[in-house]
C-alpha cells in the first residue's frame, strides 16, 4: 500500500466512525521503503519517498518491514469508557495496550523480554525501541492512534533514509534515541507472525468489542489525489529571511521561525511557523500559528495566548518538554 493510499483509508474510516460511531482498526504495509514524516515537520519539494502522515511526532521508517495500524475512533472516550474522559497523557497508553499484548505473547517465551510503554511515544523491549505511536484529534472529536511496528528494519535506519533522500536537510533528523532502537527479527522473533490477525484479536479482548472483519466501504471508490498534493507541501523549506529558533523537545526537536520585525520597526511575531516532533489536534498548530499574529514577542503573553487556544477548544499540545506552553513560548519569542 502507498502513503496516499493509507492516508486515504484513514479519512474514511474516520467519516464512518464520525457517522455509525464505530471504531476501526486498519493495518498496512508500504510498498516501498521510505521515511513516515510527522505531521509537523519540513518537507523537501519532490522527495516522494518521504511522506507526511495524519499523526505528529517524529520521523520512523515505514516499508515492507514495518507493520503500520491505525486505531480510528470516534472519540478518544472509546478507548475507556468508564474513565470519565480520557486527558490527552492517557490516550497512547490505553491505545497501545493490544500491541503491548501482541508482543508479550510472542516474547513471553524468550526469558527477560518484555516489552514496555515508558510514555511519550515509544514502545521499547530492553529499553530499546521497537514501535512508535502518535494520534492527532479532528475537530469533530475523531481519533486516530497510528503505530508502527518495526517487524524487520531497526528504526535507526531512519538517519540514513533521511540523508539519501532529503541530502539538503530540509527535513530534519530524527532524534531521539531510535538510533538504539531494534528490529523484532534481531530479538528473535519469527517473521511469519500474522500482526494484523493479532492485533485485532487482542483488541477485542481488551477493549471488550465485537470484531467485524471486512474491507472499508467504499474504499474502491476513486479520490482526486490534489488534496493529497497540498497535504505534503504544507510545511516546506524554509524562505530565505525568515527568523529561526530551534531546539530539543521531549520527542526529539521543535522549530519556530517568524518573518521578523516590520518594515517600520514593529516588533511583533507575524507569519509564525512551527515544526517538529509535536503531538497536537490535526488542525490546532495552525490557529495557534494565526493567534499569534501580532502578538508582542514576550513569553507570558504568547503561552497566555497559546493556552487561551488550548482551553477553548479543548485541545492540547504535547512534546514540547515538561513546561509545555512555556518551552514554545520561549521559542516563538525569539522569532520577531
Amino acid at each position: 500500500m502507498s502513503g496516499y493510499e493509507a492516508w486515504r483509508a484513514e479519512l474514511l474510516a474516520a467519516t464512518l466512525a464520525a457517522d455509525l460511531g464505530c471504531a476501526w482498526l486498519l493495518t498496512w504495509t508500504r510498498s516501498e521503503q521510505g521515511v513516515s514524516l510527522g505531521r509537523f515537520h519540513r518537507r523537501a519539494e519532490g522527495a516522494e519517498s518521504i511522506e507526511r502522515r495524519l499523526t505528529g511526532g517524529r520521523n520512523v521508517p515505514a516499508g515492507p518491514a514495518v507493520q503500520e495500524f491505525a486505531f480510528v475512533l470516534p472519540s478518544v472516550d472509546w478507548l475507556d469508557e468508564g474513565a470519565g474522559g480520557l486527558g490527552p497523557g492517557q490516550v497512547l497508553n490505553r491505545a497501545l495496550r493490544p500491541l503491548l499484548a501482541c508482543l508479550r505473547a510472542e516474547l513471553s517465551s524468550r526469558s527477560g523480554l518484555e516489552p514496555f510503554y515508558p510514555g511519550r511515544d515509544l514502545v521499547t523491549v530492553d529499553s530499546r525501541p521497537v514501535a512508535h505511536a502518535a494520534y492527532s484529534v479532528f475537530a469533530d472529536g475523531v481519533c486516530v492512534v497510528e503505530q508502527m511496528l518495526f517487524t524487520a528494519e531497526a528504526p535507526g535506519v531512519v538517519d540514513s533514509l533521511l540523508e539519501l533522500l532529503d541530502p539538503a536537510g530540509i527535513t530534519g533528523q530524527a532524534l531521539g534515541g531510535l538510533d538504539a532502537g531494534c528490529s523484532l527479527a534481531q530479538l528473535g522473533v519469527d517473521q511469519q507472525i500474522d500482526w494484523a490477525r493479532l492485533m485485532a484479536l487482542e483488541s477485542a479482548s481488551v477493549f471488550a468489542c465485537k470484531l467485524s472483519p471486512g474491507s472499508l466501504p467504499g474504499q474502491g471508490l476513486t479520490a482526486d489525489a490534489s488534496a493529497w498534493d497540498c497535504f505534503q507541501r504544507e510545511r516546506g523549506s524554509l524562505a530565505a529571511g525568515r527568523l529561526l529558533a530551534a531546539g530539543p523537545s521531549m520527542l526529539g526537536m521543535l522549530e519556530c521561525s517568524g518573518v521578523g520585525p516590520g518594515t517600520e520597526g514593529d516588533v511583533s511575531l507575524s507569519g509564525i511557523e512551527i515544526c517538529g516532533d509535536l503531538l497536537a489536534p490535526f488542525h490546532l498548530i495552525d490557529q495557534v500559528e494565526q493567534a499569534l499574529e501580532g502578538c508582542p514577542p514576550v513569553v507570558s503573553e504568547i503561552a497566555s495566548r497559546i493556552e487561551q487556544l488550548t482551553s477553548s477548544t479543548g485541545g492540547f499540545i504535547l512534546g514540547c518538554d515538561n513546561s509545555g506552553e512555556q518551552a514554545l513560548a520561549a521559542l516563538l519569542a525569539r522569532c520577531a
